[in-house]
């Protein structure tokens, strides 16, 4: 570090970008002793010091210290720019999810991954601009994290999995929609049935229940916010002492789509097609 202290050596910021054998992530900026010494030659020592930008592949490790393993729970990394602003990506992702509610019909059946964000770049709290790759993107969501992309027309959020993935692999509890879902449908029928607490216990009453969430059930299925779902009132879940006791008991059974995650498109040279075209 000779250089760095002498009187030709000046400082400087300047841009670097970690590639495959690299220990860096995307581009990144780094401040560097440059020597002017004139037993230097041209151009002179460069050594690179300081705080440097944090590896992506130590985001996971940071995650899992933190015991941050929710399925109501959603990591992002890193943060974002939007002109001056600098904003967490928790904040562009929760306005993110609203807006694709809203889009359909205020019900969260699709994932807000792949969907634009109001930025545009991803930083670290001193400034460092962060360039992901789709392959280090995807490393990010694999370990249960959601991040920012910039791969065709802009930034995007990407990643569909909640905080408990990959240590839970339970659909229900690690798609974020599938997950939103669950809660969105539990909601709904509290809120839809409250009125109907502390009335009589009847079969008139567990009737009606049973087929106005039905009906409401095979609707969200035709809009194709759920593959399917019904409600079954069963014997063995509602016994005779529970419904002396006042308790009755509905099981619903549901599916939500999956997000497509992966597309994949097989080509394959079909000789045929050459005979059909140039046969005499």
């Amino acid at each position: 570090m000779k250089c760095r202290e002498c009187e030709y050596a000046s400082v400087h910021t300047y841009p670097r970008r970690g590639n495959g054998y690299s220990a860096h992530i995307g581009q990144f900026l780094q401040e560097a002793s440059f020597c002017k010494h004139p037993d230097c030659k041209p151009p002179g020592p460069l050594l690179f010091y300081g705080k440097t930008a944090p590896q992506y592949a130590d985001v996971p490790a940071w995650k899992k210290a933190n015991n941050i393993n929710s399925k109501t729970q959603i990591v992002c990394w890193p943060l974002v720019k939007l002109g001056d602003r600098v904003f967490h990506l928790s904040t562009q992702a929760a306005g993110r999810m609203g807006a694709t509610d809203s889009d359909n019909g205020g019900c969260p059946a699709e994932s807000p991954s792949n969907k634009s964000l109001q930025i545009d770049s991803a930083v670290l709290a001193d400034g460092t601009v962060i360039l992901l790759d789709l392959q280090q993107a995807n490393y990010l969501n694999s370990n249960g994290i959601v991040t920012a992309l910039n791969f065709i027309g802009g930034y995007v959020l990407w990643g569909n999995e909640t905080a408990c993935f990959p240590a839970d692999t339970d659909v229900k509890n690690y798609f974020i929609c599938i997950s939103r879902m669950f809660g969105w449908v539990a909601n709904t029928l509290v809120l839809s049935y409250w009125s109907k607490v502390d009335k009589k216990m009847t079969r008139r009453l567990i009737d009606s229940i049973v087929d106005s969430v039905n009906i409401w059930l095979n609707g969200l299925t035709n809009e194709e916010k759920l593959l399917g779902g019904r409600v079954e009132f069963k014997e063995e879940e509602n016994s005779t002492t529970a419904l002396m006791a006042g308790k009755a008991v509905f099981h619903i059974y549901m599916t939500p789509p999956s997000p497509a995650k992966e597309l994949e498109f097989v080509l394959e040279y079909d000789a045929e097609y050459v005979s059909a075209a140039l046969a005499a």
